[in-house]
């Protein structure tokens, strides 16, 4: 059985170039932000769409979906097919999309209000309602070109409509009531229920009415809207979605990411999925259905809703840790123990498909490309030695849940947690000793500069400093909301990601800090490229760069909704974003590029002097391949120690230059290698020394 754990899943890989230079989805692929629509015009051709303009089309029955540009940022709610050829969609901020040729190309036809549109119907290509927050109502006659209002008798939001003519139809009142008009809304008679919870979706088939509610109950009306009651419900959650193929079977999701189904018209329902999703949206088509739910996920069913499976395999709880080992070799670890590595610097993601035998996995650490450790609880330690294969438990010194780790050289780490809790070892995490801190309040995270300064930072403002090693800690009273992560790019510039919006700079080593507003959502981690360069990402899945040392940050291009919990540079390679539901982002740092597009391709092999040398504490390094073939690039100490790979791979003829990053280890001499093997048959190979000075 020890074997299985050998065996490793190809998970994911990356949609594009290696090196593009924008933020780019490489799991869950298309796209991982919520779908909160879905509709299907036959059995081939559909779309879902959701936040951020989101929307994806299939036409192979949902087996693959490809994005559509609709030219919007903001969120989609809801899908209608007018004709067979025009689609309509409506969104935030009176947002309503168009298409005449089948949704190959959008056009947007807006409503002049702030308000969210929620549910959108037509009778025609050109006569249509749609609806949503603040009981908001419009109707068009020319195919969206202009909208008058449409009285709803409501200030409630509608988050649904059921309409037979563009006169006659339902909407969702206050306390659980429904409102009928036969004139247009001149008029509406509010029927009771005889519920007083808020009604999520209305659906009727064959006269028989359905209306879903939150803490999910079910109303049914066998009078065509008359009269209603209440015939049961799957759980207490919010039904977000319903649908039924005929007047007794039918399907429910639930916000809990639960579908249900009825065969008898609602009074019995049986769960047939179950997944650790929010729920968004329901649909069926010739007995083909097809749900819809955050982080991007689509589910489809081809017998009726009896079952269903992924469209797509990939990763769906929480990331809960990122380490990179080297600039090629990356680690993850999800809140489901399941350990991800990545050969390639981001690009691409493998599994091992056993989960690491813990209860919760909290973060993960290497200290080179073999050697890690992961840290949560019971046991709150696992340790390899051979590159995520076999984990066996250490002993790190407590009994505390743990959830900051650093290894600052392949040798040298620390561990924070529960109780004040700070850990050190000097075998690559084979033997711990603990640190007293002096204080018991929880640390989510560690930084140490050296073996000497070193900050760990948590929950109720609380950043402690050492400069000792960790014989004595001081409080940095300047910092005053929670702290997330810690990043220094020099001895004296460092920051802090924080909550509610803040991140704080120091340029003194730590002694003072300056709070700086960045957004308003809690800043979860940060990284750095070089001394100037860096990067911060937040609970709402924006990222915030500068290019000035953090005396300014400006947002970057946004793709995702879903928040991001670890950042880090996998430098000549990728930046690596990862967070909820799985999502992993990358944003290429193109190491192939030169600046120079009249150099060519090199007419032969060289290794430069590193730039600037001394350094402290990065420096550039420049090298030159005349053909394609298989580069190494390998930094060792004094003792011909490897420190670290910057390049480990396949590349093609070109000039190259690649960063390295001298934080966590001590002043001295280094040398850097450049070994190349070229397809061709050429072979190269040159040593080059460096000073490091702290």
């Amino acid at each position: 059985m020890k074997n299985l754990k050998y065996i490793i899943t190809i998970l994911i890989i990356a949609v594009s170039g290696s090196f593009a230079q924008s933020w780019q989805w490489v799991n869950p692929l298309p796209q991982g932000n919520p779908l909160n629509a879905v509709s299907f015009i036959n059995d081939n051709t559909g779309f879902a769409a959701g936040s951020l303009g989101t929307m994806l089309k299939t036409t192979d029955g949902g087996t693959n979906w490809n994005v559509v540009n609709v030219n919007t940022q903001r969120d989609i709610w809801k899908i209608f097919f007018a004709t067979l050829t025009t689609v309509y969609a409506c969104g935030d901020s009176g947002l309503v999309l168009k298409s005449t040729d089948l949704g190959s190309t959008w056009s947007q036809m807006n409503i002049n209000t702030p308000r969210t549109m929620r549910t959108i119907q037509f009778f025609d290509q050109i006569t249509g309602i749609v609806a949503g927050a603040s009981g908001q109502m419009f109707k068009t006659t020319n195919g969206g070109l202009n909208w008058t209002n449409f009285n709803s008798g409501t200030g409630t939001d509608i988050w649904t409509i059921w309409f037979t003519s563009p006169d006659a139809g339902y909407i969702p009142g206050s306390m659980g009531t429904i409102q009928k008009t036969n004139n247009g809304g001149a008029n509406w008679t509010v029927i009771n229920t005889g519920r007083s919870t808020f009604i999520t979706k209305l659906f009727f088939a064959n006269g028989t009415g359905y209306a879903a509610c939150t803490q999910g109950e079910v109303l049914k009306s066998t009078n065509d809207g008359q009269s209603w009651f209440l015939v049961g419900g799957a759980t207490s959650a919010t039904v977000n979605d319903i649908f039924f193929t005929d007047a007794n079977n039918g399907s429910l999701v639930l916000e809990l990411g639960r579908i249900y189904r009825t065969t008898n018209g609602g009074v019995n329902w049986e769960q047939t999925l179950g997944v650790p999703l929010s729920g968004r949206a329901l649909t069926f088509i010739n007995g083909k259905g097809f749900m819809t739910a955050a982080g991007g996920r689509i589910f489809r069913s081809s017998n009726a809703g009896v079952s269903w499976s992924t469209v797509v395999n990939n990763v769906v709880t929480n990331i809960s840790g990122l380490s990179i080992a080297t600039p090629l070799v990356t680690y993850m670890v999800a809140e489901d123990r399941i350990v991800y590595k990545s050969n390639d610097g981001g690009n691409s993601w493998s599994l091992f498909a056993i989960p690491v035998n813990m209860s919760f996995t909290n973060n993960i650490a290497f200290g080179d490309a073999n050697t890690g450790i992961i840290i949560g609880s019971t046991p709150n330690m696992k340790r390899t030695t051979n590159g995520g294969l076999n984990w066996t438990t250490v002993d790190p010194g407590t009994t505390s849940d743990l959830y900051g780790a650093q290894f600052i050289n392949s040798t040298t780490g620390f561990v924070t947690g529960d109780m004040g809790v700070v850990s050190k070892t000097t075998n690559a995490g084979l033997n711990w000793t603990p640190i007293n801190t002096g204080t018991s309040h929880s640390f989510e995270c560690v930084y140490f500069l050296d073996e000497s300064t070193g900050f760990a930072g948590g929950m109720n403002q609380k950043l402690f400093r050492t400069v000792n090693g960790g014989l004595n800690w001081s409080q940095v009273t300047s910092v005053t909301s929670s702290v997330n992560d810690i990043q220094f790019v020099d001895a004296n510039t460092g920051f802090t990601a924080n909550d509610f919006g803040m991140v704080f700079r120091t340029t003194n080593g730590g002694s003072n800090w300056q709070a700086q507003q960045i957004g308003f959502y809690s800043h979860n981690s940060l990284t750095f490229l070089n001394s100037t360069t860096g990067y911060t990402s937040t609970d709402e899945g924006m990222v915030y760069k500068t290019t000035n040392a953090g005396l300014n940050w400006t947002a970057e291009p946004r793709i995702t909704v879903n928040p991001i919990r670890r950042m880090k540079a996998a430098l000549g390679y990728n930046i690596i974003a990862a967070g909820q539901y799985g999502t992993i982002l990358k944003y290429g740092l193109n190491m192939t590029s030169t600046g120079n597009n009249n150099t060519g391709v090199p007419s032969k092999f060289s290794l430069e002097q590193n730039f600037p040398n001394p350094f402290n504490p990065n420096t550039n390094i420049k090298f030159s391949i005349p053909e394609k073939g298989n580069v190494k690039l390998t930094v060792f100490d004094v003792t011909g120690r490897m420190v670290t790979e910057l390049a480990n791979g396949n590349m093609n003829a070109g000039n190259y230059e690649m960063s390295f990053d001298g934080i966590g280890i001590s002043s001295g001499v280094y040398f850097y290698r450049l070994d190349v093997t070229g397809d061709e048959g050429l072979s190269f190979s040159e040593t080059k020394k460096m000073i490091l000075i702290k």
